[in-house]
């Protein structure tokens, strides 16, 4: 029988929550493989620092210039190296990034915000987080997971209505819905 010491009690929990991110300082950071045993969703599942193309697809996609955002909609599937992002519409939002004297001289965009709708699925390996809607916000640097909640790595699984990850604080909040639908936590021991 194995016993859950505070620090793997955390350990999971961190996992589990800070799982789903867009990392911080994307364009310098290296992140781990997705498949490594050791990395978390947001090693895994960050579009803007790893260097695997970005397939994404969908029944069709409409570009807002001057709103600067993309919605792609009707079973979009999006690729990154082993992750996968499933829902029923996909909006990615972007800024102009203006160039420094040290950087290139043109002016460049940057993904500000990427919002999933509609029976959302995000999956890496034996990881996995479903919602009604997700939104990582890079500007913010959060991740707010709503509508029916789960991160689920293995047979360990956190739930809630509402499951808010502040990524530079390293902090997270599940919430319970209305009635009888609370926060919930499931860790079990190999």
């Amino acid at each position: 029988m194995h016993l859950w010491t505070p620090w793997r009690v955390w350990t999971t929990i961190t996992a589990l929550t800070l799982g789903l991110s867009v990392s911080p300082l994307a364009a310098e950071q290296e992140t781990q493989p997705a498949s490594s045993p050791t990395a978390t969703f947001a090693d895994s599942f960050s579009l803007t620092s790893r260097k695997d193309p970005i397939d994404i697809r969908s029944h069709g996609f409409e570009y807002f210039h001057e709103e600067r955002r993309t919605q792609f909609r009707g079973n979009v599937v999006v690729v990154q190296g082993d992750i996968t992002l499933k829902s029923d519409v996909l909006t990615v939002k972007w800024q102009d990034v203006v160039p420094t004297p040290a950087s290139s001289t043109t002016t460049r965009q940057q993904i500000k915000q990427i919002i999933a709708e509609g029976h959302v699925e995000i999956t890496s390996g034996e990881r996995r987080a479903t919602s009604r809607k997700a939104v990582f916000s890079e500007t913010k640097r959060t991740v707010t997971l709503s509508g029916k909640a789960i991160l689920q790595e293995g047979t360990n699984r956190i739930t809630g209505e509402v499951i808010r990850i502040f990524l530079d604080e390293k902090r997270s909040v599940v919430e319970g819905g209305k009635g009888e639908r609370q926060a919930h936590m499931l860790l079990i021991p190999e």
